[in-house]
């Protein structure tokens, strides 16, 4: 289609897709157009890559499905960029609507596979039918978005619509690039098992179409398992993406189960009431003190606890009252914070600490 409008407009135009891969191209487009961040570029006129350009954004349903660039050749021009917008429109209108019983026999077959890992010699052929290689290796990824804490009927039902986007999504970012894969939602977030090609390339662009389907003011958290061959192994893999996603520490990102710090890992496995007690426990007392003050200091400590001068001017204080301020949580504490174990049980404690504030803990 998009050969046809160039050839009878004469424009060179190019489809990118939300993530910014060139997804088609034809006519006069040479050099190099992926690479930008296609949702940061704005309809009508603009320099693009050191030619005039008309950008239009193709939306369908609520979300960026595409970003049509067309190299302008005369008065023209916008009639024939509206017209393949409007091509491109029916198109994804099309797919989606294709789509849609494709993905609830993924979902229903995934939820099975889930719930029974074991019998996955029993669901080959079915996987195999849905794109799932046998030979090669396959990821979980695990996708939460918005604020971490929500509640009430009317936020689920918003998360679950949100969630249904992420999920469509990054269908089509796996069907544009040829994987096979199964998605499912859940209540809290999406569930995709991502096979063939190089699973593990996959996090960083993944991110990036979930995040277009998101809009700029939601933020999205993408957690992926290591890679794994067992077909039965699919239940641990599940868990280590949901491990990865809540690892998180800000409010979006991506990461990989196989960077997540083992604190983290092993602090997820206690109630959160459990925890708060052991933390009060350790460092109650200082984190009551001084407004804070001394609380910030000990985490600073921890952090890099062998140069008291760098960390002075770190706080913007003088290392002498660095040095009174380490002696008064010492003393709070009952510790010597010279002793190696000392500092481990206090850096459990500020993780903790941290992990209880990040996920609305006690």
């Amino acid at each position: 289609m998009l050969e046809a409008v160039s050839r009878l407009s004469g424009m060179g135009m190019a489809v990118l897709s939300p993530w910014g891969e060139v997804v088609a191209r034809a006519g006069d487009t040479t050099g190099r157009l992926g690479g930008a961040d296609p949702t940061a570029l704005p309809e009508g006129r603009m320099r693009f890559r050191g030619r005039d350009a008309l950008v239009a954004r193709v939306t369908v349903k609520g979300r960026l499905r595409y970003v049509l660039v067309a190299f302008e050749e005369g008065a023209g021009s916008l009639t024939w960029l509206e017209l393949t917008r409007s091509l491109l429109v029916a198109s994804a209108l099309q797919r989606s609507a294709e789509a849609q019983q494709d993905r609830s026999r993924k979902g229903a077959l995934l939820a099975e596979w889930l719930a029974g890992p074991q019998a996955a010699p029993m669901l080959l052929p079915r996987l195999v039918d849905a794109g799932i290689e046998t030979e090669s290796e396959y990821v979980v990824a695990v996708a939460e978005a918005g604020p971490r804490a929500r509640g009430g009927r009317m936020a689920a039902v918003r998360g679950q619509a949100l969630l249904e986007k992420l999920r469509e999504a990054a269908d089509d970012y796996f069907r544009t690039r040829g994987y096979g894969y199964l998605s499912e939602t859940r209540a809290e977030h999406v569930v995709w098992v991502l096979s063939g090609g190089a699973p593990h390339a996959q996090g960083e662009p993944l991110f990036l179409a979930l995040r277009a389907a998101a809009g700029a003011d939601v933020p999205v958290r993408l957690g992926l398992s290591l890679p794994r061959e067992d077909l039965t192994g699919v239940a641990d893999a599940y868990h280590q993406a949901v491990l990865a996603a809540q690892s998180l520490a800000g409010p979006e990102g991506h990461a990989w189960f196989d960077l997540v710090d083992p604190v983290y890992w092993v602090l997820k496995q206690q109630p959160p009431a459990n925890l708060a007690t052991m933390r009060d426990r350790l460092v109650g007392p200082v984190k009551d003190a001084d407004d804070g003050k001394l609380w910030r200091t000990l985490t600073a400590y921890l952090r890099s606890p062998d140069d008291l001068t760098a960390l002075a001017e770190e706080l913007h204080v003088h290392v002498n009252t660095l040095r009174y301020r380490l002696k008064r949580i010492a003393t709070l504490l009952g510790v010597d914070l010279a002793r190696p174990e000392t500092l481990a049980k206090l850096y459990l404690a500020q993780q903790i600490d941290a992990m209880l504030d990040r996920e609305g803990g006690v």
